[in-house]
C-alpha cells in the first residue's frame, strides 16, 4: 500500500534541475554583459558630448570676436585648443578656415581616442572618434 502512495507523485529531478541551472546562468551572464556593453556606450556618448560642448564653445568664441575675425582666428583657436587639451585621451582639435566662398566657412575638429569601445573580445585597439562641425561666420567691419 505504501508504493501505491509514492507512485502517484512526480517531482523534478535531477537532470531537470540542472538543465534549469544552466539556462539560468547563461542567461545572467547574458544580463551581465549587456549591462558592460550599456556602460561602454554611455561613456563613449559622454565623449561625445563632451567634443560637441567643445566645438560649440569654440562657435562661441568665433561669434564673441567677430570683429576681429578673420584675423584674430588662429589666437582664439590656439586658447581654445590650451582650454581643452586634457579633456579627452588624446585629444587634438583644429580649425581650418576657408575662404573661397561668398561666406568663409569655418570647419572644427574635434578628435580623441576611445579606449572603452571594443568591437571584439580580442581587441586591443583604440577607436579614433572624431567629431567634425562647419560653421559660417560673416566678415563685418566693427565701429
Amino acid at each position: 500500500m505504501l508504493k501505491n502512495k509514492f507512485k502517484n507523485k512526480s517531482g523534478f529531478t535531477l537532470i531537470e534541475m540542472l538543465v534549469t541551472m544552466l539556462i539560468l546562468s547563461v542567461a545572467l551572464l547574458g544580463i551581465g554583459m549587456l549591462q558592460v556593453k550599456a556602460l561602454q556606450y554611455s561613456y563613449a556618448s559622454y565623449q561625445r558630448s563632451l567634443a560637441i560642448i567643445q566645438s560649440n564653445d569654440l562657435v562661441e568664441r568665433l561669434w564673441a570676436g567677430m570683429c576681429a575675425l578673420p584675423t584674430s582666428r588662429d589666437s582664439i583657436a590656439s586658447e581654445w585648443v590650451s582650454a581643452n587639451t586634457n579633456s579627452l585621451p588624446t585629444w587634438s582639435g583644429t580649425l581650418v578656415y576657408d575662404a573661397s566662398g561668398t561666406l568663409p566657412i569655418y570647419t572644427i575638429t574635434v578628435s580623441w581616442q576611445d579606449s572603452k569601445i571594443k568591437y571584439t573580445s580580442t581587441d586591443t585597439t583604440q577607436a579614433t572618434q572624431t567629431f567634425v562641425q562647419k560653421i559660417s561666420i560673416p566678415v563685418i567691419a566693427c565701429i
